[in-house]
Order: C-alpha cells, then structure tokens, then sequence
C-alpha cells in the first residue's frame, strides 16, 4: 500500500473518532521544539500525505522515535545519487575542489549537523552536479550518512543509510566562493530530497526527475472571481541532473510550492491532492531558522469554540468539521494546504436546527480569509463560503449574516458586545453573540459599528 492509500484509508477508518480534548495541546507541548529543529536539518516538511497528479509521496525522517526490520533492502536511489555526476562546470576540478572542500568545512557546524543527521558520514563527499544558475555558480553535493538510532528519528528509520544532499552557492560580499547553505535528505522509506529555493529567494533549483517527468515551480496562490485559490505552474528546464530556474521578483520563499507532474503537461489538469508539493527548503531559512517562522496573518484569537445561538449536538467536535470540510471544499490550493490545527471557531446554532461554524484559513504567507461552514440537521456539510479577510484591526472582525433572516454572527474575542434593532440597546455579552437579522448596529467596548443591510 502507498502512502495514499494508506493515508485515505486511515482517515475512513478514524472518521468518527474523537481524541481527548487535550490531546492536540499534549502533542504540541511535546512536539513544538523538535517540529523546529526538524525543520531546520530537515528542510520543508510536507503535511500532505500525496502529491499533484503524478507526484509521488514524500516524507522526511520524523523525529519520533527500533531498529530497522532486519534483511531491509537499501533504497537504489541511494546509490544513484552517489554515483552520478552532471553539469557545465562537473569536469572542472577547481569548482569541484571548491565544492568538496566547502562541505567538508561546513558539515561540523551546519544546522543539520546539530540535530544529529549528519554526525555518521559515510564515505567521501561527491559532487553531484556544478554549473552556471541565474544566481551564479553553484553546486550540490551527495554523501551518505547513517541516521540516528535513538529517538530523534521514526522506528523504522534508526540506523538507516541514507544520503545528504547540500546546496552550495556563490556567496557575494565574502572570499569564500562556494558556500554550504542547506541541506536535505533522501533515500529515507518514502523521502525525496535535493529541492532548493536559493538564498535570493528567487532561483529554485531540484534534482531532476525520472524519464518523463519535470519539476513545476510556482511563486504563489491566485483568488478567482469563483473565490477558489489556484496556482499557475511554469516548468523548470533540464539541466544535465537537476532543475532550475528563477522566479519574478519579487518573491516570498514562504509561498513557493514545487511539484512533480509530466513534462510538457500541466500540474492543474490533472486531480490534485490536498497538501501535495516537494520539500522545497529556502536556503534563508536553512540559514536563520526565525526566517522560515510561519507568520499568523488572521486574527489571532485563542484556540477555542465559542457557542453561540441555540444548542445543537454536533456528530464531532466542531474542529473536524471545519477542517474536514476546508479540506474537501475546492476553494483551497491544493499545494498550500494544512490540516486544521486547534484554533477559534464561533459555533452558531440556528433556529431551523442547523449549525454555522464562523473561523478562518491562512494559505501560506498569504492574508487570512473568514470562512463558514453551514452544517445540516444530520450533521453533514451543506456549504462553504470564503468570506473577507480578516482584519485584526477591525472593531467587530466578525460579522457574518446567516441564510433565511436567520440573524448575524457578530465576534470580537476579549469584548463586550451589544446590539439593537432601532432602540434600547441589549445587555453585554463577551466575544460573540448571534444577533437578530433587523439588528441595525453592535457595539464594541461601546463603540458602535453599524450593519450593512
């Protein structure tokens, strides 16, 4: 079974099931300092289980925690990857001396270095490919490395052979002319690795496909008047062994995706899956780990429901619903999706005995959109809707009116709220309230922000 069978089969298989209430907090306790280092050696990690079209699955070693199953099969790319060599500058024996050395130089103290990766080398250094970029010289290099055997790596991953793969670059400004500036890592059970935006976070460079496939690259997400958000994908040339190409600037590393789908095609005609692009690491983000910090543009409420409206028992927690309903919606970028984490959510109950669930959804580095979830009686889904964006700033960031005259859903987390239709002025609430659909105003702390009609 594949990557995506097993992961479709494994949310039909837990669909109804519900984790205790601290379950994601205990994950995150547990998990946030080593989800930083691991992005850091490991490189982007993709959340997705699968990829666009034809794209393969791709893992990296998770930092989890038995040694390998014993007679395990080396994976063949391993050896490929060590053996070939291509480029313009390949037979030049300065650049490949610069390169070699380079590596050595850096590999004592380079990130991936102090989260353990890189600590069992194997072998001697190879050049896998050098030649001339749009940024300039550069090089990536191949050694194999033995993983961990402890906890910092997935059971079935401890003590397994695998190859780092470096990028090195030109480095402007210094006498060093070739630099270590990141590293991943291929070979791992399902692992891809060897894709990399360059430190002017606009040349991207990848190891180059099996026969019949290229690399897409695309610099971000586009919102149509369909309000779904869509990619347009340019194919990066071929060059003896990778990849490359550079992007219009300027451009945000934190919103390129890279995908493998048939040359000469195109990535969107095809089925895509959710959360499926390429390990894509920027090499600034390699460098300077803050850099690569993802940035919350919504509205930053704490994680909680807050009900409002009468109440209705949902058949799962309000969370699955939402998430599991931005997942299979069609507004959002395949490429860029996330699973929904623990964050806010204002849960409406209306009196016709549906239920509106108001939160927002942030694609990559991009603003964050409001969004709803209008839920059935039964329980399933019967729309969503992509609303403004969400404006931190705003007085009354919430307002969203329900179908049927069924009144508004108004939220200011941390507030006191009122509202009235023409006259007297309701008591206060705290963060939200759904309102009469005649209310003509709210007021915030007391100040008063009227309703569109």
């Amino acid at each position: 079974m594949d990557t995506t069978q097993l992961t479709t089969a494994l949310r039909e298989a837990t669909d109804g099931l519900e984790p205790p209430e601290d379950f994601a907090a205990a994950v995150l306790r547990r998990g946030r300092r080593r989800r930083t280092r691991g992005r850091v050696a490991i490189g982007a990690a993709v959340t997705g289980a699968v990829a666009v079209a034809v794209v393969a699955a791709v893992t990296v070693p998770t930092r989890l925690a038995a040694p390998p199953p014993g007679g395990q099969r080396e994976n063949p790319k391993v050896e490929l990857m060590l053996a070939r060599s291509g480029g313009d500058l390949i037979h030049d024996r300065d650049t490949v001396r610069l390169a070699t050395t380079a590596w050595r130089d850096a590999v004592r103290t380079t990130p991936a270095t102090t989260d353990g990766y890189l600590a069992r080398r194997t072998g001697d250094p190879h050049v896998y490919w050098a030649g001339h970029t749009p940024a300039g010289p550069a090089a990536v290099i191949t050694q194999a490395v033995v993983l961990p055997s402890d906890d910092s790596v997935a059971p079935a991953d401890r003590g397994r052979r695998i190859v780092a793969v470096g990028l090195l670059v030109t480095s402007p400004g210094t006498k060093r002319e070739l630099e270590l500036v990141a590293v991943q890592f291929d070979g791992d059970l399902n692992g891809s690795g060897g894709y990399f935006v360059f430190p002017d976070n606009r040349t991207v460079l990848g190891i180059e496909p099996a026969d019949g496939l290229a690399l897409f690259v695309s610099p971000n997400t586009a919102i149509g008047t369909d309000a779904r958000s869509r990619r347009h994908w340019t194919e990066l040339p071929a060059h003896d062994g990778v990849s490359y190409g550079q992007l219009p600037a300027p451009a945000n590393p934190r919103n390129v995706r890279l995908v493998v789908s048939e040359a000469g095609g195109d990535p969107n005609a095809g089925e895509q899956k959710m959360g499926a692009h390429l390990p894509l690491l920027p090499a600034t983000f390699y460098v300077n780990a803050r850099e690569g910090a993802d940035v919350d543009h919504g509205l930053g409420w704490p994680a909680r429901d807050i009900a409002v409206g009468a109440k209705h028992r949902l058949p799962r927690s309000p969370i699955t619903l939402y998430g599991k309903a931005l997942r299979e919606c069609g507004l959002l970028d395949p490429a860029s999706f996330v699973d929904i984490e623990a964050r806010w959510l204002v849960v409406a109950g209306m009196a016709d005995g549906r239920t509106m669930i108001v939160g927002s959804y942030q694609e990559a580095d991009n603003p964050a959109y409001l969004f709803t979830v209008l839920v059935r009686t039964d329980g399933t889904v019967e729309k969503v809707t992509r609303g403004p964006v969400a404006d931190p700033a705003a007085v009354l960031p919430v307002r969203v009116r329900l179908p049927g005259g069924h009144g508004w859903v108004v939220a200011a987390a941390g507030h006191q709220l009122s509202h009235r239709t023409g006259g007297t002025w309701s008591a206060p609430v705290a963060d939200a309230a759904l309102v009469p659909d005649a209310t003509t105003q709210v007021t915030v702390d007391g100040q008063p922000v009227t309703l569109p009609r």
